[in-house]
C-alpha cells in the first residue's frame, strides 16, 4: 500500500487487518438516536452503491501502520468493519456458495477473545440473509449466549440489520468496487499506541485502563516473550499476553451484564497497582533490612 491510493475493501484485506486491543468497542452499532441516524444515513450511502443509484463512494482516509504483512488502523475503523459487514452479507446473499471469498478471512479483532469468535463466525456459519435480525442471530445455534455481552458483537448485529432493511434483496456484489478509502501510513508520526490515544480525543473518551496500558507498553522492560498458557503457542508477547489470556482470565471472572466490560478493566488495574504497591512496600523493607545489618 502506498500513501494517499485508494483502495477497496478487498485490496485493503491482501493485507491482514486487524483492530489493535487499544480501540473502543465498535461504535456504529450503538442505539442512541444520534449514532442511529449516522449509520441509518451512511448504510443509506452505501447501499446506493451497490443498487447503482450511485456510481462510486470514496470513504476518505483510512489512517494506520504497516507491520510485517499486517495492517493496524489507528483511524478507520467504523468504517472499515461496516464495509466488511457489508461484503458479508452481500456474498451470503448469493445463491452460489460464497467459500472462495477468502479475502474476509484477513479481518479480525484483537480487543476480545469472544470478538474474534464472531467475527470468524458469521464469516463462516451459514444464515439467511433475509431474516438477519439481532434476534435471528441471537437464536442461532453457533451464537454463544456470553456474546450479548460484547458490545462489539452487539453492535455488528444491529448494524447487520440495518443493512438487511437497506439492502432485503441483496445487491450487485461488483458494485463493492466502487467504494473505496485512502491509505495514510503514519508510521513517522508516532508509535500506534501515542497515536491513538491523540486520534481518540475527536471520539469515545479512553478509559483509565486504556491510558494506563498505552503507558505500560511503552517500557523497554516488557519488550518480551513469556510463556503462553494456550496448547497452541508456546509463547507470546508481553503485550499479546495482556491482550489475549490476561484480559480472558479477568472477564471470565465477572457476572455478564451491561457493565462487564468497564468491570474487567476496573479489575484489571486494580491487580497492576496491588503488584506495584507490594513491589514498593517489599522493596522499601528489604532496604531497611540491609540498612541494619
Amino acid at each position: 500500500m502506498r500513501n494517499k491510493e485508494k483502495l477497496t475493501l478487498q485490496e485493503l484485506l491482501n493485507n491482514k487487518v486487524t483492530i489493535p486491543a487499544i480501540q473502543r468497542d465498535y461504535a456504529f452499532g450503538r442505539t442512541d438516536a444520534i449514532t442511529a441516524n449516522k449509520r441509518k444515513e451512511f448504510i443509506a450511502k452505501l447501499a446506493s452503491v451497490i443498487n447503482g443509484e450511485q456510481d462510486n463512494l470514496h470513504l476518505d482516509f483510512v489512517y494506520g501502520k504497516k507491520v510485517s504483512e499486517s495492517f493496524i488502523p489507528l483511524d478507520g475503523q467504523q468504517r472499515i468493519t461496516t464495509l466488511w459487514l457489508l461484503s458479508i452479507y452481500l456474498y451470503k446473499s448469493l445463491a452460489e456458495n460464497s467459500e472462495g471469498v477468502t479475502f474476509l478471512d484477513n479481518f479480525s479483532y484483537a480487543t476480545r477473545t469472544s470478538t474474534r469468535e464472531f467475527c470468524l463466525s458469521i464469516l463462516k456459519e451459514d444464515w439467511n440473509c433475509q431474516e438477519a435480525t439481532i434476534e435471528y442471530f441471537q437464536n442461532q445455534k453457533w451464537f454463544f449466549n456470553s456474546w450479548r455481552f460484547d458490545q462489539t458483537i452487539m453492535g455488528m448485529l444491529v448494524v447487520l440489520e440495518e443493512i438487511r432493511n437497506a439492502l432485503p434483496d441483496g445487491g450487485n456484489i461488483t458494485k463493492l468496487n466502487n467504494i473505496t478509502f485512502s491509505f495514510l501510513d503514519v508510521e513517522e508520526l508516532g508509535q500506534p499506541e501515542e497515536l491513538y490515544v491523540k486520534m481518540n480525543s475527536r471520539g469515545k473518551q479512553l478509559s483509565d485502563w486504556d491510558n494506563f496500558k498505552a503507558e505500560l507498553f511503552e517500557l523497554d522492560s516488557l519488550n518480551c516473550m513469556i510463556p503462553s498458557d494456550d496448547e497452541n503457542v508456546v509463547e507470546r508477547s508481553y503485550k499479546e499476553w495482556v491482550d489475549t489470556e490476561f484480559l480472558d482470565f479477568f472477564w471470565d471472572l465477572g457476572t455478564d451484564g451491561k457493565d462487564k466490560a468497564e468491570f474487567t478493566e476496573s479489575r484489571m488495574l486494580r491487580f497492576f497497582k496491588m503488584n506495584f504497591f507490594l513491589n514498593r512496600m517489599f522493596s522499601t523493607e528489604s532496604a531497611e533490612n540491609n540498612a541494619t545489618e
